[in-house]
């Protein structure tokens, strides 16, 4: 028991620095104003006398605006942060390389169809054909990748917005058969 209370106190004087990363940072408040409330506590908390242990925090999100405001001018992080960057979707060489399939044309109606974005390229299962993975995971009204990017729209939009991940595929006046997103190129 000893060594259980200790081990704190002991990491307390690592060299290492502590890592905190908070991902999906805009969530942490219900509006903007909530949200610099918290961006004030890390100000004050960061204000504070700490042990002398380095420390990085990191965070990240999707809401681009709302983390390029954190550091804007009367912000309480501005000009707190050591490095700013995007992340930008993978090309199609590393987006292949998670969606594994055997057939290289597969690859490409993968990368047609979820683009380059790690967490929707992840969802992918090779075993199953480009058919199946894009009904399961887009075209279904519970696929995950339908509801990871609906989830984006909404945070990117002033509000609720309807997306219909059907419609790209609509010809004329009838609905092309699901086959029709992986015919031959």
């Amino acid at each position: 028991m000893a060594h259980g209370v200790s081990a704190p106190a002991r990491a307390a004087h690592t060299p290492h620095p502590l890592v905190i990363v908070l991902d999906e940072f805009q969530y942490l408040g219900e509006d903007s104003r909530d949200l610099s409330a918290v961006t004030s506590e890390l100000n004050a908390a960061w204000e504070q006398r700490r042990a002398p242990r380095p420390l990085v925090l990191v965070l990240s999100g999707s809401a681009v605006r709302v983390l390029e405001a954190l550091d804007s001018g009367g912000a309480p992080l501005h000009g707190r942060f050591v490095w700013k960057g995007e992340l930008r979707p993978f090309d199609y060489w590393h987006a292949s390389e998670m969606a594994n399939f055997r057939n290289p044309r597969d690859r490409i109606r993968a990368y047609g169809i979820f683009g380059g974005t790690p967490r929707y390229l992840a969802a992918i299962k090779p075993s199953r054909s480009m058919a199946e993975n894009a009904a399961r995971l887009m075209l279904s009204p519970r696929g995950e990748v339908r509801g990871l990017v609906e989830t984006a729209a909404i945070s990117a939009s002033a509000g609720p917005c309807r997306i219909d991940t059907a419609s790209p595929i609509r010809h004329s006046r009838s609905t092309m058969s699901l086959s029709a997103l992986t015919r031959p190129l």
